[in-house]
Order: C-alpha cells, then sequence, then structure tokens
C-alpha cells in the first residue's frame, strides 16, 4: 500500500512555512470535541506513523478480565 510513509517534523527547527500553516489550524481533535489551543506553543514535533499495530490489553468483549 503507498502512502505518505512516516515521518517526525521537529517544530523547533521547521521552515517558517511548516510554522505558517499550522498557526491556521484552530486546535486538536479529540473524538468529535475541539480543544482550541495555539499548536506550536502546545507542542515541540509532529509525527505520523502509517501503521500502528494493534493494543492488547486484558480487556474484552466481556469487558475487564
Amino acid at each position: 500500500m503507498a502512502g505518505i510513509g512516516d515521518f517526525l517534523v521537529d517544530l523547533r527547527t521547521a521552515p517558517p512555512e511548516a510554522a505558517s500553516a499550522l498557526e491556521r489550524t484552530a486546535g486538536l481533535r479529540n473524538g468529535d470535541v475541539l480543544q482550541p489551543l495555539p499548536i506550536l506553543d502546545a507542542f515541540d514535533a509532529i509525527a505520523y506513523v502509517d501503521e500502528v499495530t494493534p493494543w492488547h490489553t486484558w480487556i474484552d468483549e466481556d469487558g475487564l478480565a
């Protein structure tokens, strides 16, 4: 499957174009709720990972085991 691939942007050293793109955002989403915040003040980096393996837990279809 073709994608953009994994990457990391260090916002402390990123070019001004990257910062200006992030300044246009209103915040981040937690589910369907917008959490307004200044992204550049809140984060030092942005990471994108194309695929993450499932999290294994003791919680199953019947609830807590």
